[in-house]
């Protein structure tokens, strides 16, 4: 067991990668997007970050972060660990849960993770470590060409973002959407920025005639030629007026220029307004991700 290093990027990537033809409902990112995340502030260029082995082969991988969420008092640390079956037959998941449990000494510190489709031996170990089920999030995927793109009310327009300019308002419509429906880690202008420059991405955001912006999307490259629509954001004063339908059109349009025909997107399965704008601009449930949490163990 070590920490990791900025050199294992490559290693680590491929790891990924081989849990993926093995796992179907596991999503091996591109190497580029895995290097955003490990440099994103919360997870601190991997500091927190184990890599298990069995001789010189990697086996299992912790990846863990800190962070702040609105409107919870305590921490949260985010974690996901991932093992391929040797490492599973020799524990290696047991072992990186013990090296969670040693990371933060804070007594009401929550971790927190999601499983992927049906991971049921990893929900099991789960449990059995004091886990509960929190909440369950819908994958949804489109396949083919995006819908004609509907007109606008005459007293809006839409464009690419400023970033410099845009971003103080984007990140705050994300932090009051997100903190209730995912309890993300609040968005940082710094790791908004970092994103824009993804190759096949684009941030757009909707203003009215005044200037003043009240809606954003973004769209992101994933993986094996799949799409992401990362965000839809309306500001709540000016929801139901359909700018979050024309936002979601907006998107898989921009995305298709890039090339994309498949488009994925998350959304909890509470929020039934949203998932069933979905259903009908064609998108189809993929999976079902499972989200964990418990007080650190003491």
């Amino acid at each position: 067991m070590r920490r990791y290093q900025a050199s294992d990027l490559l290693e680590v990537t491929t790891f990924l990668r081989s849990i993926q033809s093995l796992d179907p409902d596991f999503d091996a990112p591109e190497d580029a997007a895995f290097a955003n995340f490990v440099n994103q502030s919360v997870n601190r260029g991997g500091k927190d970050f184990r890599l298990a082995y069995v001789g010189d082969r990697l086996v299992g991988a912790l990846f863990s972060g800190r962070y702040k969420v609105l409107d919870r008092a305590d921490w949260v640390r985010g974690f996901r660990i991932i093992v391929n079956p040797q490492g599973r037959a020799l524990g290696a998941a047991d072992m990186l849960h013990d090296v969670l449990n040693e990371q933060d000494i804070d007594r009401g510190l929550i971790h927190r993770t999601v499983l992927a489709g049906e991971q049921s031996c990893d929900s099991d170990l789960l449990n059995e470590r004091g886990f509960e089920l929190v909440q369950r999030i819908v994958i949804m995927r489109r396949l083919g060409p995006p819908p004609a793109l509907n007109a606008l009310p005459s007293n809006f327009s839409i464009r690419d973002a400023d970033i410099h300019r845009d971003a103080p308002f984007i990140t705050h419509l994300s932090n009051v959407a997100n903190r209730r429906n995912f309890g993300f880690a609040p968005l940082l202008e710094s790791e908004l920025k970092e994103t824009v420059d993804a190759p096949g991405g684009r941030l757009l955001v909707l203003e009215t005639k005044q200037g003043r912006v009240v809606g954003s999307t973004q769209t992101l490259p994933f993986f094996d030629n799949v799409g992401v629509l990362h965000s839809v954001y309306v500001d709540p004063e000016f929801q139901g007026r359909g700018l979050g339908r024309f936002l979601v059109l907006a998107a898989l349009n921009a995305l298709a220029q890039h090339g994309y025909r498949c488009v994925e997107l998350s959304v909890d399965e509470k929020n039934i307004t949203a998932n069933n704008l979905y259903s009908t601009l064609d998108f189809e449930v993929y999976r079902i991700d499972e989200t964990f949490e418990r007080i650190r163990a003491q």
